[in-house]
């Protein structure tokens, strides 16, 4: 079998972005539609049915093709706007906010609940195989203490996610994925928790090698009373490293 050469792999990778871009849409349209009130008669909720899914096949062509004539997308929201293979790697900062009942909890230590917002820092990088996808990995640190006793304690956090975003300039960011939590020091011990990633927010390409982000996260892993919410609130920047446009251009 002979290796695809790189004009059929940016082909390939193109047409891939396309699809996703429409099926987001498609999903957008149909969520939207579908929280209607449900029709009395099975005829009735048949037809809405096929009308939703044609809206929304309507609605992810459109967009697709307006993304991707670029006399339409023009002037400051087609400049800087994410490319395929794009990298990226910056820094963000902003404040946790745990739960009562978190899941930092430890063998050894009685569970204590945390101040209500601390401060936390970190690191992330990107990778883009298509302008709308991205793979993430991050990790950051959470010095943080104790409610009641105000003992000192270092909580980590360490997430891997999908990101999908529109290729603009601006573009509203959504994140799902994985993560961990875990904790040393004195005020709740050695503690691990997993849990999922979601996150949603603002992603704006100042220049061609700077963004700009604000965004909204949150780790639900399991807590003492069931799943507990462990909330970010966070500013970051990155420098693009890398970009590769789905032309071929660099």
């Amino acid at each position: 079998m002979t290796a695809l050469s790189s004009p059929s792999l940016t082909v390939f990778l193109a047409a891939a972005e396309r699809r996703v871009i429409s099926m987001l849409w498609t999903l957008t349209v149909f969520s939207l539609v579908a929280s209607e009130p449900a029709p009395a008669s099975r005829e009735r909720e048949s037809a809405s049915a096929s009308e939703t899914l044609a809206a929304g096949r309507t609605a992810g062509t459109l967009c697709r093709n307006w993304l991707e004539d670029s006399g339409r997308v023009r002037g400051w929201f087609a400049r800087h706007r994410p490319d395929c293979h794009q990298l990226e790697l910056g820094v963000w900062f902003g404040a946790f906010l745990p739960p009562q009942d978190h899941a930092l909890v430890s063998r050894d230590y009685a569970p204590a609940p945390l101040v209500a917002a601390s401060a936390t820092i970190g690191v992330q990088g990107s990778y883009a195989p298509l302008r709308a996808v991205a793979i993430e990995l991050g990790a950051g640190v959470i010095p943080t203490q104790t409610a009641a006793l105000r003992l000192h304690t270092m909580a980590y956090s360490t997430r891997a996610a999908l990101r999908l975003q529109l290729p603009l300039r601006l573009s509203p960011v959504l994140l799902a994925g994985v993560a961990l939590l875990s904790s040393s020091g004195p005020g709740v011990g050695a503690a691990v928790a997993s849990g999922a990633h979601l996150g949603c927010g603002l992603t704006l390409y100042a220049t061609e090698s700077l963004a700009l982000r604000a965004e909204l996260r949150d780790t639900i892993a399991p807590g003492l009373a069931g799943p507990a919410h462990h909330l970010e609130a966070m500013l970051g920047v990155s420098v693009v490293l890398a970009r590769r446009g789905a032309s071929g251009r660099p």
